[in-house]
């Protein structure tokens, strides 16, 4: 379960799960995907469109492209949402197509300086519900105090990081930061039980919008089904997936499936999507999209 695929070494790529060149060879190039595509729309370049990165990811394959800084910007631009999976007409898998090139530049031409200290601190504290909560409220003061709205009107920030200033831009207003799972392990079925579901909790979902899941045991429990919230469960993973930590990832993963399979549930729920398709796609593969 979630082994690491080899294959023999293609072109740019080495033989550690490598990119699938017969996912790449569905694209048909008809372009469909191109208004489902948020960078596409922004930038307006066909190699930040999903055909435009399929086509660059089939030439690394092909020995016709390497890793290079444009090559890899082109990939990590990329929001990995999927969107452009929903209006293929061909089925490609596009996710699992990133998700491999992605590995491979982790490990091929891996970021140095600035920014591999900026993706360690992502990695130790977001996968992290009581860290992430920890980071959170000093920023609920910050807005709540009304010093959001003084840094902003002064431009310090973008002068002194013009990085953080895009990350603080993109603050959501923080109403209620949860510090641990106020949830119940379990919440017995009203009336006749249907069934017994996990939830998966998430960890931004957790701390910031921990009334949703809250709002969710309520409806399932109404509605005839015994809710587990495991307390062993951890990061699904998907945060390290879609920055090419793949070994990582799989290790988040394993743990957080064992945790719901030693609860003995019927189906996982989870209101994070990003949480639920990493870990849907692991159960039905045994590698998560974690391999081709």
């Amino acid at each position: 379960m979630l082994e690491t695929l080899e294959r023999p070494p293609a072109g740019a790529f080495d033989a550690i799960d490598p990119p699938d060149i017969e996912l790449a060879l569905d694209c048909v190039h008809c372009g469909l995907c191109l208004p489902t595509c948020p960078t596409y729309l922004v930038l307006g370049n066909e190699m930040d469109s999903p055909r435009g990165r399929i086509y660059l990811i089939r030439s690394a394959i092909e020995g016709k492209a390497r890793l290079t800084p444009t090559f890899v910007r082109h990939m990590e631009l990329c929001l990995v949402c999927r969107a452009c999976e929903t209006a293929c007409p061909s089925g490609v898998r596009f996710g699992p197509l990133m998700e491999a090139a992605r590995g491979q530049i982790a490990r091929l031409a891996p970021p140095a300086g600035a920014e591999r200290l900026f993706r360690k601190f992502l990695y130790g504290v977001f996968p992290y519900p009581g860290r992430l909560a920890a980071l959170l409220l000093p920023l609920r003061w910050y807005q709540r105090l009304g010093l959001q709205a003084l840094v902003r009107r002064s431009g310090l920030l973008g002068a002194l990081s013009p990085r953080l200033a895009q990350m603080e831009a993109l603050l959501p207003r923080i109403e209620r930061v949860t510090l641990r799972s106020d949830l119940p392990e379990v919440t017995p079925a009203v009336g006749i039980r249907r069934g017994r579901v996990g939830l998966l909790t998430g960890c931004v979902q957790r701390v910031l919008f921990g009334a949703t899941n809250a709002a969710t045991v309520r409806v399932l429990a109404a509605h005839g089904y015994e809710v587990v919230v495991p307390r062993a469960q951890g990061c699904c993973g998907a945060l390290h997936l879609h920055g090419g930590e793949r070994d990582g990832a799989r290790a988040l993963a394993r743990a957080c499936l064992e945790a719901f399979e030693r609860a003995s549930v019927d189906f996982v729920v989870t209101n994070a999507a990003g949480c639920g398709s990493t870990l849907g796609a692991t159960d039905a593969t045994g590698r998560g999209g974690m391999a081709p």
